[in-house]
């Protein structure tokens, strides 16, 4: 054979195949064609899915964080309104010690002005302004008796708490709550009973009879007098008696609050769970399924396809690489689905393939009968110059 006849052999090899190629990028189907156009972008019915990993991520270490920052300011909060009213109740003992001795001071003063004054009016001819002035202090040294017991009925009992109440009644100690309601209900109805008699005392002597106020100081007075004062010590020992109860309720607190950081820790890890749970099933689960379907393409199962499902990172990677597929499914001229006559992939004669390229036979996908006709007239040339030679 002539090289004018093996040029000529060649160039109409090379000719036929531009033709196939021609006619392969005319009639490429539709979806390798539109595989380079914006396709919709789906969404997914898991919202996550629709979210960027990176935000994905980010929101997936906050929430944590968030959920342990709310739980430990919460217990926080709480501790330090606990340590509040301790501090302001610890307070409020002391000044009500302060304010009871006050008042017995005042309470035994106004007792002894009060024999006193009735002593003087049972002098010959007293003095009128001398009385008037002693019951005059006589009932300043009430009033300011009176104001003092008023601020701890209003401001030292425990039933103002509410939540030492609760603390005292954890610990064991409710009952002292209402203990110290009944002395300081004690204590104003004696003194009340103890200033009527006064009064009644002080309005006798201005009547000018001195003996009948005598007799009221020591048939009502004294005794008045002895019952108030024992109910007001009666009530600053009770108040004395809180102090361990109170220390007995800061243990119980201090239990409770450690109970409430306990839970809260269980709380942020199983916060933790979910969230690298929700991570897991939107990223490494989809990822898994991913490198499966890498691996059945890798495998000759070119028709394999990824679900894209979302809007994020991973479902841009799933559509590109159905596209990637689709583009060369086209371009190898394979059909769009299996089919029985053409197997998924074939394998050229060994004494073809060997004459042709001296190599051992390789697996191919499966192609269309043009590009099969092309590869088949490009093996006949090696054998048509081995020929001429």
């Amino acid at each position: 054979m002539n090289p004018s006849t093996d040029e000529q052999s060649l160039s109409g090899l090379a000719t036929s195949s531009d033709s196939v190629s021609e006619k392969r990028s005319i009639h490429m189907p539709d979806n390798v064609r539109a595989s380079g156009s914006a396709r919709p972008r789906r969404t997914s019915s898991n919202p996550l899915l629709n979210i960027p990993i990176g935000r994905r991520l980010a929101l997936g270490f906050l929430i944590p964080a968030l959920i342990a920052a709310i739980t430990l300011s919460s217990v926080g909060v709480q501790s330090q309104q606990r340590l509040v009213q301790e501090s302001i109740f610890y307070q409020n003992l002391l000044d009500a010690y302060t304010s009871l001795t006050t008042a017995v001071g005042l309470l035994q003063e106004m007792h002894t002005n009060l024999l006193e004054t009735v002593t003087y009016a049972a002098r010959p001819h007293p003095s009128p302004e001398i009385l008037r002035d002693d019951q005059t202090e006589v009932r300043g040294l009430a009033t300011r008796f009176n104001a003092i017991l008023a601020t701890y009925l209003q401001q030292d009992l425990l039933e103002h708490y509410p939540d030492l109440v609760a603390l005292f009644t954890e610990a064991g100690h409710g009952a002292q709550v209402e203990e110290q309601q009944t002395y300081s209900e004690g204590v104003q109805a004696t003194w009340q009973a103890y200033r009527n008699i006064q009064e009644q005392v002080l309005r006798t002597i201005m009547g000018g009879s001195s003996a009948s106020a005598q007799m009221l100081v020591f048939t009502q007075e004294d005794a008045a007098f002895t019952d108030a004062e024992r109910d007001l010590h009666a009530l600053i020992k009770f108040n004395g008696s809180l102090v361990p109860s109170l220390h007995d309720a800061a243990t119980v607190e201090v239990h409770n609050l450690l109970t409430s950081t306990i839970l809260a820790v269980l709380g942020v890890l199983v916060g933790i769970g979910l969230v690298g749970w929700l991570i897991s099933s939107t990223l490494v689960q989809r990822l898994r399924r991913l490198r499966s379907v890498v691996q059945a393409i890798e495998n000759g199962q070119v028709h394999a396809r990824l679900n894209a499902g979302g809007r994020d990172e991973i479902a841009d990677v799933s559509e590109a690489t159905n596209a990637m597929l689709d583009t060369l499914v086209g371009l190898l001229g394979l059909p769009s689905t299996r089919s029985p006559t053409c197997p998924i992939t074939v394998r050229f004669s060994n004494s073809l393939t060997r004459r042709s390229t001296g190599r051992a036979a390789m697996a191919t996908p499966c192609l269309s009968p043009s590009l099969m006709q092309t590869i088949s007239s490009a093996s006949t040339i090696p054998m048509a110059m081995g020929s001429a030679t």
